[in-house]
């Protein structure tokens, strides 16, 4: 039987019918791929690339500047040399966000509500090999847990993740990584496509009522 071999960063993939005992692919996974590039409308002018020189002096500068630290807060640091958030309060929240962010790069959690998925937090893949991988082991047979019966993820068909057909949270934010990585790359701020920071669809909630649940997925 026939089967190709695909390559991301160290470790090779076969995209074939039956491959016991290897990530088996899909074969449009390279449509997946070129799908989740930036486009035109997917850039956004003015705006000064992540990680350059300009980039890393205003954050600098952010970090060195009279408010503070607390991302949000319109309010000056509290009158020490060395205070660097308004208040004891903001600090602390501070603090405990890095340190959720930091638990949340050991494990990938789903939440959802009456069933339904509503927010796929994750930490964001260190690389932008990580971000490919993370994206095309996704869409492989067996993998997905929102699948269908061809055990797939609903996006393996819907790469554009069109609203009106089945689709999956998990392959948008990884998909939208993947194209924040590659604005990276390139040099060039882009905005998510599909979904926010935080893990939600971008052009509908669907939180109602109840109460969420999470679930945890493996890394």
């Amino acid at each position: 039987m026939k089967s190709d071999k695909f390559r991301i960063g160290n470790q090779d993939f076969v995209i074939t019918d039956s491959g016991s005992g290897e990530v088996v692919l899909p074969s449009d996974v390279g449509e997946h791929l070129e799908v989740q590039r930036p486009q035109e409308d997917d850039i956004l002018p003015g705006q000064v690339p992540e990680f350059s020189a300009d980039w890393v002096a205003q954050a600098q500068a952010r970090k060195n500047s009279e408010y503070c630290m607390l991302p949000g807060c319109p309010r000056k640091k509290r009158p020490h040399h060395l205070a660097k958030f308004c208040s004891y309060r903001h600090e602390r929240t501070y603090q405990a966000r890095r340190y959720r962010r930091r638990q949340r790069g050991l494990k990938r959690w789903i939440e959802s509500l009456n069933g339904i998925p509503f927010r796929f937090e994750r930490a964001f893949p260190r690389s932008m090999s990580l971000a490919k991988r993370l994206l095309v082991e996704h869409i492989a047979d067996g993998v997905c847990q929102y699948r269908g019966d061809n055990e797939r993820c609903p996006s393996a068909s819907n790469p554009y993740n069109d609203p009106d057909k089945p689709r999956c949270l998990i392959y948008a934010v990884f998909a939208d990584d993947l194209i924040m990585w590659r604005g990276r790359n390139i040099g060039v701020t882009v905005q998510r496509r599909y979904t926010t920071e935080d893990g939600q669809w971008k052009e509908v909630s669907v939180l109602t009522s109840g109460t969420p649940t999470a679930v945890a997925l493996s890394s």
